[in-house]
């Protein structure tokens, strides 16, 4: 079962990677973006991100087309978090 786009559970990178590996390919990169303690000046503790799952899962599998077609690239993954996350938490995963 492919790892989900949108999740209320902690990222689990491994799997992402077990799902992305690719024998034609000779490397993964990965880019995971986290809470931070500053935005725009202000300070903050957590975060609670929500998302409309139909429209933000229809998104991110256009973006993950799109950077396939673009970019020649064999492998794209892209996965958010939803709920409250606390500072350092992983909200995104992004494998190619």
């Amino acid at each position: 079962m492919p790892y989900p786009h949108l999740t209320d559970e902690s990222l689990d990178l491994a799997a992402l990677l077990a799902e992305t590996e690719d024998e034609g390919c000779g490397a993964l990169a990965v880019f995971g973006g986290t809470v931070r303690i500053d935005n725009e000046g202000q300070k903050v503790s957590e975060i609670d991100y929500s998302a409309y799952e139909p429209l933000a899962v229809a998104t991110l599998k256009a973006i993950e087309a799109e950077t396939k077609a673009k970019f020649g690239v064999a492998q794209c993954r892209l996965v958010h978090r939803t709920g409250k996350l606390g500072l350092g938490e992983l909200s995104v995963l992004v494998v190619v």
